[in-house]
């Protein structure tokens, strides 16, 4: 199934959780090595051609973090930065 507005199928499932294995920083969202995530869902941004995929922290304060894929970046540029956990 395509996210909303975009041409790519869902990289993440929705309420999965993931541990992030390479830090990442995208306008306040601070993803550290170590720091475990719940997939929410993904938008698309238009004018830059990028989808915008939500997390949550699952630390004691649920933080909505946002991590970005180009359209000219591989869906398995996701696989640099999470393992789903089990």
């Amino acid at each position: 199934m395509a996210t909303a507005g975009s041409w790519r199928d869902e990289i993440f499932e929705q309420g999965a959780k993931y541990l992030v294995v390479k830090d990442y920083e995208f306008c306040g969202s601070i993803f550290s090595v170590g720091l475990v995530v719940e997939y929410e869902s993904c938008g698309y941004e238009r004018y830059d051609n990028t989808s915008l995929y939500r997390f949550y922290s699952t630390a004691s304060e649920r933080k909505e973090l946002i991590w970005r894929l180009h359209d000219d970046e591989a869906e398995s540029k996701a696989n640099e930065y999470f393992e789903r956990l089990a």
